[in-house]
């Protein structure tokens, strides 16, 4: 499994979604799959906050509001084509059901509230972020669909 590349919301629930809260007000989300690390859901969400604040004609943002939510959750594997193992009760075989192990899985959402603004910043700003720095920064941190990082 690889990555979670920056794109669009897919039918899995993994990549960017944007919410328009009001005029300069947005809310950005960016989820991975098991295979994306917590760094690159944070520099997702930083480089969809930028684009969004770019787009709209603004140099700076401020973020509001920022959460990374984590979520775990044991998947049961098993060896063999049957998920039964055998036990015997005076030589009648008794079946029980008995995962081989369990694999740990653990998915990273990054959820941030920005504020696009000219001048002064809003006075409860938990940061504030130049646009071009930002995607200076985090731009070589996301995987984008079709730049030769799949293989």
């Amino acid at each position: 499994m690889k990555p979670t590349a920056y794109k669009p919301l897919d039918r899995a629930g993994y990549g960017y979604d944007t919410i328009q809260v009001s005029e300069q007000t947005y809310q950005v989300t960016f989820a991975g799959n098991r295979a994306t690390p917590q760094e690159t859901v944070e520099a997702g969400m930083m480089v969809r906050a930028a684009e969004i604040a770019r787009q709209r004609g603004y140099e700076r943002f401020a973020l509001m509001e920022r959460t990374l939510q984590e979520r775990q959750r044991t998947q049961p594997r098993y060896f063999g084509p049957y998920p039964y193992t055998p036990r015997y009760y005076h030589r009648v075989p008794i079946y029980h059901y008995r995962p081989a192990y369990y694999d740990r899985e653990t998915t990273y959402r990054a959820v941030a509230t920005l504020h696009l603004f000219r001048g002064e910043p809003p006075a409860k700003a938990a940061g504030i972020y130049d646009v071009d720095e930002v995607l200076g920064e985090y731009a070589d941190d996301v995987r984008r669909p079709g730049s030769g990082q799949d293989e």
